[in-house]
Parts: C-alpha cells; structure tokens; sequence
C-alpha cells in the first residue's frame, strides 16, 4: 500500500512541476508584452538626438563644411 501511496504523489509533483512550468511560460509572454508596450509609450513620449540623427561616413579629406 505504501508504494501506491509513493507512485500517486510522484505523479501528483510531475503534474504540479508541469503547471509550474506552463504558468511561467505565460507569464514571462505576457511580461515581455508588458515591456515592448512601455518601451514603446516611453520612445514616443521622449525626444532624443538619436530619432534625428544621420551617420555619415567616408567623407573626403578636402571636403569643406560648406559643400557639407
């Protein structure tokens, strides 16, 4: 009686290692979704140099500002 007893809760803890899992997987989903979100509402709210800026590269030696 007492390895039935053994055999049941080992399936009991599969089963709750198992829920475990599916319910971290789901929250990590649905935090990461969380996070894109807030970097998105974050990235329009603020203004920086970088959503302007241009990199240029390779420019002559003798290139005057000017003709820049």
């Amino acid at each position: 009686m007492e390895k039935n007893n053994d055999l049941y809760l080992g399936d009991i803890m599969i089963y709750f290692n198992i829920g475990g899992i599916i319910i971290s997987i789901i929250y990590s989903v649905i935090m990461m979704r969380n996070m894109i979100r807030l970097h998105v509402n974050l990235d329009k709210e603020k203004v920086t140099p970088s959503d302007y800026a241009v990199v240029v590269r390779n420019i002559p030696i003798d290139m005057s500002p000017e003709k820049l």
